[in-house]
């Protein structure tokens, strides 16, 4: 950032905003403006989900005021997780630093010099600019929805945008900062941030380490610099290849975190292969749709069926282990579920409606038929059951003498 000594420096975050806190005092003072770049805070990946969540439209200040109550996972500097309360909290710090907002900071020192005229920071202004509709998936089938915008998650994840002008952005990099004659960024500071840490050792950037807002390493079979983006109702990738001294940028208007974001990624993934001059690769999100809706179709109908044949029964007289185990299973199906989305996908229950709707959908639906089967239960058990007369006993005859 121009003019800005705490930008350029490892100073801590406290030195640009005096007022920020995690819930570890001690820690607060530790986090440095280089632990929000490269990931390494100690905040993780399920506060940044729910905190993008709470923010909704607020003001970034009350989005970063917010992590007053919010844990580390681990001591500031001691590993890489992906959160978005780091960026988020960076969008803060270019606030105070450059003292203006940040969506003005962007306009002025990224959108103008690029000339980037059809990107947008409020999503207002992008729909008015001609939005194109988003969507989600609902058991493989696209759906429109209208996505909610940014507010004080901005700097996180809420520049809406063309795939002109990202390319103009992407081009931006491969002049070493230099664009039609404005310089944005120094050839210094792009090979900072494009120094990876240590590499991912699973999941799709498997190989490939985090820079400053950049994953380096193999993507597509080539190396490259590259970052995908989720929201609901849209989904963006770049990735750059320095040898190759070009770019791809593969913009969707459906967005996902559930099973078919594999899928996503695969496409972009394919889109710079063949760009390299290699093949695409299958995304597996028919197979993976194929999959779900056949086990969600099967756990309903077992569910229903459960509900439906106790319901036909007058009454049950089970007692202890007879009525316990069944009861167990009926409410505990259901208390899994409740927990399944904090526990697996790391968002509350409002994050995963938003993101994966049917996936939401199918957890309610699968919780609620085995708790009304086990309510049911409940209601029945200790009732008079239907009992078949016993067969009628015939006496022996007696023997003529």
């Amino acid at each position: 950032m121009p003019g800005s000594r705490a930008w350029r420096s490892d100073a801590p975050v406290q030195r640009c905003i005096p007022w920020f806190r995690v819930a570890d005092p001690d820690a607060s003072a530790l986090i440095t403006v280089r632990h929000l770049l490269n990931q390494t805070s100690g905040l993780t990946g399920r506060a940044g989900r729910g905190t993008t969540l709470a923010a909704g439209m607020h003001p970034l200040e009350l989005a970063v005021r917010a992590l007053a109550t919010t844990g580390l996972a681990r001591p500031p500097g001691a590993a890489f997780e992906y959160s978005n309360l780091n960026y988020t909290t960076l969008g803060l710090v270019v606030e105070m630093a450059a003292g203006e907002p940040f969506e003005a900071y962007l306009t002025r020192h990224i959108f103008e010099p690029l000339t980037m005229r059809h990107t947008y920071t409020a999503i207002q202004d992008a729909r008015r600019g001609g939005l194109a509709s988003g969507y989600r998936y609902w058991f493989g089938f696209p759906v429109a929805f209208d996505a909610p915008g940014h507010g004080g998650t901005v700097p996180a994840g809420g520049i809406i945008s063309t795939a002109e002008d990202m390319s103009r952005y992407l081009a931006m990099y491969q002049g070493g900062g230099r664009y039609g004659g404005q310089v944005v960024l120094s050839p210094a500071g792009i090979e900072e941030m494009m120094r990876p840490g240590p590499p991912q050792k699973r999941g799709a950037f498997a190989g490939a380490g985090y820079g400053m807002g950049w994953f380096t390493g193999p993507w597509g079979g080539v190396d490259a610099s590259c970052h995908p983006g989720d929201e609901p109702g849209a989904h963006a990738g770049m990735a750059l290849v320095p040898r190759g001294n070009w770019g791809v940028v593969v913009l969707f208007n459906v967005g996902t975190h559930g099973g078919a974001l594999p899928g996503l990624l695969a496409i972009e993934q394919s889109v710079t292969a063949m760009v390299a001059g290699g093949t695409a690769r299958d995304t597996g999100i028919g197979a993976f749709y194929a999959g779900f809706d056949a086990a969600v179709a099967a756990a309903l109908a077992a569910e229903g069926w459960s509900l439906a044949r106790l319901a036909r029964r007058p009454g049950i007289e089970a007692q202890g282990r007879r009525r316990a185990l069944p009861l167990l299973w009926e409410f505990g199906i259901p208390a899994a579920v409740a927990v399944l989305p904090t526990a697996v996908f790391k968002v509350n229950w409002k994050g995963l409606f938003l993101y994966g709707p049917d996936m939401s959908c199918a957890l309610a639906g699968i919780g609620g038929l085995s708790a009304l089967t086990g309510l049911l239960r409940v209601i029945k058990t200790g009732q008079p059951a239907h009992r078949r007369p016993p067969a009628r006993q015939i006496p022996a005859t007696t023997q003529r003498r």
